[in-house]
């Protein structure tokens, strides 16, 4: 990830970077998003990461997800600009592509669009009953 206090160098002019503070600011925004939609989440700057609380390793889901359903969320410049992007674990030891312990981050949304963030991290950290038509059992209750 960038440092976001370094210098763009693809910018001639453009507009002023935000400050750490403010970077800090949209996670912060995010984190209350997603604790009204009932998940645990915290910040350790510049990661977010939410938990859904209601998978555990005491339930089947949770037995199942081990250890649970959580995302990490970065705030970085893209652009010029501040984005969320999705924080991807490291290959396995030994994958031909990357060397191990290297995180890949994928842009989400706009720091600004809390909404759309919000909703895409809940998609991916929560649980829905499974339907006859999925082909699933259900773990979610």
């Amino acid at each position: 990830m960038r440092d976001p206090d370094s210098a763009d160098t693809n910018a001639t002019e453009g507009p002023a970077r935000a400050t750490p503070t403010e970077l800090l600011n949209h996670l912060q925004a995010l984190r209350v998003a997603l604790l009204e939609q009932g998940f645990d989440v915290g910040i350790s700057y510049p990661v977010l990461t939410a938990r859904n609380s209601a998978v555990t390793g005491e339930s089947e889901a949770g037995r199942l997800l081990c250890p649970g359903l959580s995302q990490k969320v970065v705030v970085e410049y893209r652009d010029g600009q501040p984005w969320f992007s999705w924080v991807w674990p490291p290959p396995r030891k030994g994958h031909r592509d990357e060397a191990p312990g290297a995180t890949e981050h994928e842009p989400l949304c706009p720091a600004s669009d809390i909404t759309e963030a919000t909703a895409r991290v809940a998609k991916v950290i929560r649980l829905r009953k499974a339907t006859p038509d999925d082909g699933l059992r259900s773990v979610a209750s």
